[in-house]
């Protein structure tokens, strides 16, 4: 028999070293290797990569961040008293789950409306599903995360190099730290990036056959998209809608632009006619109040702004600004704004090169 101990030690470190190997060595021969076009070396590198940057960057908001370690230790242990509702009587458990995820209301821009309550439910669910694999432990939850959160950067990056025929043209995916940094940990941020990730390669099988399967995917993928991060699978929504519209009527282009800023204006001003929840405005006013004062001793100035179109328009320049070029190199007290001021830098060397290919070919 087992002794307790032995038990432990299995399921605490040997368990997540033997789920590492086993997923790595799926990938390394894995199709996506040869359609990647890519050596197998390099693609076992970024897999395993990313899994010790989950770990590591984990450890390190709980030994270190507060806030982080209090977010982490909310969505483990609701995934974990999930765990154990389960087996204390699974068969009142999808009752449980309907009492869980019943959402009366849905005031979507209010973070402490039923709505946001339970998304978070949500990532608790995550949790719970994989401490049927992982036996209840937070690492090696986060060890299976990255590894599918690295399956599906790999596998966009081949459908996107089938989609546009450009192989660099995926790279931001995978290479770029925020993409490392926001699919570390379970929470929404990896959440969003992986289902777009999973997303891109059903649109371009669809668009080359469609059937019930693939169509089914992409509408349950788009589904979880908008309930964990609905402003994101909004903006993204709109993105492929005008990525088809530009593609069916090249000479249009500027015809079909112009139009849609005029009508996502329209929409953004008076979508509380449509549900009192969507006061977009007034959404972006107070979560805008949360990033006056930065961490590492920086701040981002911003003028005070009122829910009404002069005010968003006088307030245009300042927000691009903020959110295409800062951090500037050498602002703030942390690695990490150095390590997206290079990241920055890179994403326009990046649009750069695309709009000179573009003209020159």
């Amino acid at each position: 028999m087992w002794e307790t101990d032995d038990l432990e030690l299995i399921i605490k470190y040997l368990l997540p070293i033997a789920y590492a190997i086993f997923f790595g060595y799926l990938v390394f021969k894995s199709r996506l290797i040869k359609d990647a076009g890519l050596p197998g070396w390099f693609m076992l590198v970024f897999f395993v990569g990313k899994i010790l940057t989950g770990v590591f960057y984990t450890w390190v908001m709980l030994q270190f961040i507060p806030t982080a370690a209090q977010d982490i230790e909310l969505f483990f242990g609701g995934g974990l008293e999930m765990y154990k509702i389960f087996w204390q009587d699974p068969s009142a458990f999808p009752s449980y789950l309907a009492r869980t995820f019943h959402i009366t209301d849905f005031s979507i821009g209010n973070t402490d409306s039923d709505f946001i309550r339970t998304v978070f439910d949500g990532i608790k669910f995550i949790h719970f599903l994989l401490n049927f694999l992982s036996g209840g432990e937070l690492y090696t939850n986060i060890i299976l995360f990255n590894c599918m959160a690295a399956w599906l950067f790999i596998r966009c990056w081949v459908y996107l190099k089938k989609m546009f025929g450009h192989p660099w043209l995926g790279t931001w995916i995978y290479l770029f730290p925020s993409s490392f940094f926001f699919t570390s940990v379970i929470l929404k941020e990896g959440i969003e990036l992986s289902l777009i990730s999973a997303i891109i390669p059903f649109l371009y099988l669809i668009s080359q056959k469609r059937t019930a399967g693939r169509l089914i995917g992409v509408l349950l993928l788009f589904f979880l998209l908008f309930f964990f991060k609905y402003l994101v699978a909004a903006t993204f929504c709109a993105s492929i809608f005008l990525y088809v519209w530009f593609r069916q009527f090249p000479k249009y282009q500027k015809w079909i632009a112009s139009l849609s800023v005029i009508a996502f204006l329209l929409l953004f001003f008076n979508a509380w006619y449509i549900h009192p929840s969507l006061n977009l405005p007034n959404y972006i006013i107070e979560r805008r109040l949360e990033f006056l004062e930065l961490e590492a001793n920086t701040e981002l100035v911003m003028r005070p702004l009122e829910p009404t179109a002069v005010s968003f328009a006088k307030a245009l320049p300042e927000a691009i600004h903020n959110v295409f070029f800062k951090p500037w190199p050498g602002e703030g007290a942390k690695l990490t704004y150095l390590i997206f001021s290079a990241e920055i830098i890179a994403f326009w060397i990046l649009m750069a090169l695309l709009v000179l290919r573009k003209k020159y070919t």
